[in-house]
């Protein structure tokens, strides 16, 4: 169904609840010596997998009513008046059973894909992401003529704070980096985490004076972060403008994480910016 996904959710709603309506009325026109009523699962699936639970069972709802309608007009005659009421019931139970484990089923694959591109423990994009994203950047800069601004993070001295005050202070620390850092960038941006303390930034469409201001503001979000914490650590930032993209994304990201290195040997503690040019 990947070609179905560029619509809206109001869309396949709209159009999940019309195709019941249709179906009812062919099938009441076909008579009762027929039914479609096990049609009514396209429509299902599609409401349920593209807007979501609630109008799912929704749809389940509006498909058995639908139903109920089409026997209370219909000229067939039952043993008793309660019968095509039962059977409609009996319906809309197996609709939103379907409906229902169908939600989950779709809730558990985007929780397993998710998994595959984001960090547990911070909930930003993995290493892996990261890169995806870049190439997907690069390819834009050239395109579009546009520059992109990469920055390295590390958080000075980690793995003494981690020995000093336990694994969960440390744990409790990087996410607080994390949230800091994908509160102080744009929602276009990205932020990923590329090792134990090692964090990515991607900002779209910025040059080296906008970098600069992004870069700034947001060391000291994450300075005033841990000093209420009053957790003792510090921030290496290397950051490179991009106006003509290296050869690589691998190229990119060494060039990047060259510069907070080259921060941590001189004290740490510093932003380094640099415009690439090859």
């Amino acid at each position: 169904m990947p070609g179905l996904t560029r619509y809206s959710r109001v869309f396949h709603i709209v159009a999940g609840l019309m195709t019941v309506i249709i179906l009812g009325l062919v099938d009441y026109l076909t008579g009762p010596e027929t039914s479609l009523s096990v049609f009514c699962l396209v429509p299902i699936v599609q409401v349920t997998w593209f807007g979501g639970t609630i109008a799912g069972m929704a749809t389940a709802l509006g498909s058995a009513a639908v139903w109920l309608v089409g026997e209370l007009v219909s000229s067939q005659l039952y043993a008793h008046r309660s019968v095509p009421v039962w059977n409609v019931v009996l319906l809309f139970v197996f609709f939103l059973t379907f409906s229902a484990g169908l939600s989950l089923f779709r809730d558990r694959l985007g929780r397993q894909a998710q998994a595959v591109t984001t960090d547990p423990l911070t909930g930003l994009d993995h290493a892996r992401r990261f890169r995806v994203v870049v190439q997907r950047e690069k390819d834009r800069t050239i395109r579009y003529k546009h520059p992109l601004t990469l920055a390295h993070v590390d958080v000075d001295n980690f793995r003494e704070f981690a020995r000093r005050f336990g694994r969960r202070a440390g744990n409790a620390l990087l996410r607080t980096v994390a949230a800091t850092l994908r509160g102080s960038v744009r929602s276009i941006d990205t932020v990923a985490r590329l090792g134990q303390d090692e964090f990515g930034l991607l900002l779209v469409e910025v040059d080296i004076d906008k970098a600069k201001s992004i870069v700034f503001r947001t060391r000291q979000n994450l300075l005033d972060a841990v000093k209420k914490k009053k957790w003792p650590v510090t921030f290496s930032f290397g950051v490179m403008t991009f106006h003509q993209p290296a050869s690589s994304v691998d190229e990119m990201l060494q060039l990047v994480n060259a510069l907070a290195s080259a921060v941590e040997a001189e004290g740490q503690d510093s932003v380094k910016l640099e415009i690439y040019s090859d």
